[in-house]
C-alpha cells in the first residue's frame, strides 16, 4: 500500500486516539446536581439524631479541654474565659439529658443554640488573638449535618451565623477585651495552633461519623434487599424475579406450546399434621432441592410452590 493511501487511514488512527482521551462533558451527570433532593426517610432521621448525641458529647468534651486551658490566662484577667467555658460545659451537660429522654428537636436545637453562644462570646472576649473563630467552619457544617431537611430555617441560620462569626472575628472583632499582656507570646501561639488543629480535626471526624452511620444505613438496606431477593426467588422463577425486581412493567411472555406440571406428594396433610414444624419444613426443602435441580436440568421453570404442591412449567 503506497504512502499517499496510508496517510489517511493513520490520520483516522490518530483522530480516533484523540477522541478516546477528548469526550464531550458528561451533560446528565451535572445536570443531576440540579434536581431535587430526594425525600427524607426514617432512617436518615434516625443518623441524624445519632450524630447530635455524639455531637454533644465531643464538644462537653471539647470545652472540658478548654475550660482547663482556660486557667493558663491567668487570674483575674482569664476570669471571663473561664465562666463562659464553665458555663458552657454545664449547658452541653443539659443537651446531652434531653438527648437521653428522646427530645431530639431540644437537645438539637440546644446544642447549636449553645455552640454558637459560645463561639461569639469567645470571639468578644478574646479577639482574634486566640483564632477562636475557626470554629465557625466547624458550627457551621455541623448545621448543615444535625438539622433534617425539612428545617430549611433552622439549618440556614445556624449555618450563617457562624459563618457571619468567622467574618467578625477574622476581620472586625480583632481586639480583645481581655489583657493578654502576661501571657507568653508562644503560649498564645501554641493555644492558636491547637484551635486551628481541633477545628480542622472536628470537621474531618463530623464528616467521619456522617459517612459511617450512612455506610451503616446501606449495609442494613442491603441486608433487607438480600432478605426480600431471597424470599422473592423462593416463590417465584429466577427469571420472572429479576423482572419484576429491575422493572415495573407487566410481565406477559407468549409460548406456541406450555406443558403444565401439578406435584404433590400423597398423603402429607395427615402426615405433617403428627410431626413437628422443622422436620416438615426440612423434607419439604430436601425434596424441593431436588425438584430444583430436575427442573433446571431439563430446562423447564418453576412457578410456584404451595405446601407440598410443586408447580412447573
Amino acid at each position: 500500500m503506497s504512502q499517499s493511501e496510508l496517510a489517511p487511514i493513520e490520520a483516522e488512527a490518530k483522530e480516533c486516539q484523540i477522541r478516546q482521551y477528548i469526550r464531550r462533558p458528561d451533560k446528565q451527570f451535572w445536570l443531576d446536581l440540579l434536581n431535587p433532593p430526594p425525600l427524607p426517610t426514617q432512617a436518615d432521621h434516625t443518623r441524624r439524631t445519632r450524630i447530635s448525641r455524639y455531637a454533644l458529647g465531643a464538644v462537653f468534651a471539647l470545652t472540658s479541654f478548654y475550660f482547663v486551658i482556660s486557667f493558663f490566662i491567668g487570674w483575674p484577667e482569664g476570669k471571663p474565659v473561664i465562666l463562659v467555658n464553665a458555663i458552657s460545659i454545664v449547658c452541653y451537660g443539659m443537651g446531652m439529658w434531653a438527648a437521653s429522654l428522646n427530645a431530639e428537636r431540644l437537645a438539637r436545637l440546644w446544642l447549636m443554640v449553645t455552640v454558637n453562644a459560645h463561639l461569639a462570646v469567645l470571639i468578644f472576649l478574646t479577639g482574634s488573638v486566640l483564632g477562636v473563630s475557626v470554629f465557625g467552619i466547624t458550627n457551621a457544617v455541623l448545621a448543615n449535618v444535625i438539622f433534617d431537611p425539612p428545617e430549611k430555617k433552622a439549618r440556614l441560620f445556624f449555618i450563617a451565623f457562624p459563618i457571619i462569626c468567622l467574618v467578625l472575628g477574622s476581620c472586625v472583632l480583632t481586639e480583645p477585651h481581655i489583657d493578654f499582656g502576661h501571657v507568653y507570646p508562644a503560649l498564645i501561639s501554641l493555644i492558636r495552633t491547637i484551635n486551628m488543629i481541633l477545628a480542622t480535626l472536628s470537621v474531618l471526624l463530623i464528616l467521619n461519623v456522617f459517612d459511617r452511620e450512612v455506610l451503616k444505613t446501606e449495609g442494613y438496606l442491603v441486608q433487607e434487599r438480600e432478605r426480600s431477593d431471597r424470599l422473592l426467588h423462593a416463590v417465584l422463577p429466577q427469571k420472572i424475579a429479576n423482572e419484576l425486581r429491575e422493572s415495573d412493567r407487566m410481565i406477559a411472555d407468549r409460548h406456541p406450546e406450555v406443558t403444565v406440571l401439578f406435584a404433590d406428594i400423597a398423603g402429607f396433610t395427615p402426615w405433617a399434621s403428627q410431626q413437628e414444624p422443622e422436620v416438615v419444613v426440612s423434607l419439604l426443602e430436601k425434596i424441593f432441592y431436588r425438584f430444583d435441580a430436575k427442573v433446571t436440568q431439563f430446562g423447564a421453570e418453576k412457578i410456584k410452590t404451595i405446601g407440598d404442591a410443586y408447580m412447573v412449567v
